[in-house]
């Protein structure tokens, strides 16, 4: 494992990242305590727990990138470990109302790169044109 290679003008030890929202029902029965879950799992304990599962938390510390490293399956070299320090995350897919179009794109074409079906040429150029008609859609 190595860190993530950055473009011009990205500092390196850039990554990306995706949000993974909790939010609590303006409906909901138990409000307080759908409260008190969404801020423990921001807290240091929750981003522990989330960590062990092998899960990259909101809260990144040394403490949840050691217990990353030690799951079961990690790399067991110096190189891996440094690779979880990151100097800057951006996101992966900005947020559009189009995001949900465009991912399936990039899943189908990525799908069909890793299958063999297509060569990374092919599924690039098929991945820029098909993101371009969606966004002049």
């Amino acid at each position: 494992m190595v860190k993530y290679p950055h473009p011009d003008g990205a500092p390196a030890g850039s990554t990306l990242g995706t949000v993974t929202s909790l939010g609590v029902n303006k409906n909901s029965a138990n409000k307080e305590a759908a409260f008190d879950f969404v801020n423990w799992c921001a807290s240091a304990e929750g981003a522990a727990v989330v960590a062990s599962t092998g899960t990259f938390p909101a809260v990144s510390t040394s403490e949840t990138m050691d217990i990353i490293a030690a799951t079961d399956g990690f790399p067991a070299d110096d190189a891996s470990k440094e690779a979880l320090t990151t100097s800057a995350v951006y996101l992966e897919m900005p947020l559009s109302n189009k995001a949900s179009e465009i991912e399936t794109v990039l899943n189908t074409e990525h799908d069909a790169i890793m299958t063999g079906a297509e060569s990374v040429d092919e599924g690039i150029a098929n991945m820029n044109e098909q993101v371009q008609a969606i966004l002049n859609g």
